[in-house]
């Protein structure tokens, strides 16, 4: 799966594909996916140039949060994967899982490769 997030009408009908019509907790929309694009370029705007968050990628739960001991069941939400590409951001797996606690919101999947790369960079003498 490679969807463009400028492409609303597809990704839409990747969710609902995905969630199918049984389910109504904890379910995603394409405004959801803008919204956490919108706050994943606002962070990664004040530490990488734009053109390095090639091949980033994310795992997000928009409902990761904590549920009481008490509540029945295990709760499900719909989760999806994103990925910078040269020609913008594409969701490249939707699923429906287990809720994450409410610090995976946005999951960092990738940053070790981009670590590499810095640290490459730095140790060039050329470069500095």
């Amino acid at each position: 799966m490679k969807i463009n997030v400028s492409n609303k009408e597809k990704m839409s009908t990747a969710i609902k594909d995905i969630e199918g019509s049984l389910v109504s907790a904890r379910t995603l929309d394409a405004e959801m996916v803008e919204s956490m694009v919108e706050r994943i370029e606002e962070k990664l705007s004040s530490l990488l140039p734009k053109k390095d968050w090639t091949k980033l990628r994310f795992e997000i739960d928009c409902y990761a949060q904590s549920f009481p001991g008490s509540y029945n069941g295990a709760p499900e939400s719909t989760q999806f994967t994103l990925e910078r590409f040269r020609s913008g951001w594409f969701i490249v797996d939707i699923i429906r899982d287990l809720t994450r606690s409410k610090t995976q919101v946005i999951t960092p999947i990738n940053l070790d490769i981009k670590q590499k790369e810095i640290t490459d960079f730095v140790k060039q003498p050329s470069n500095f």
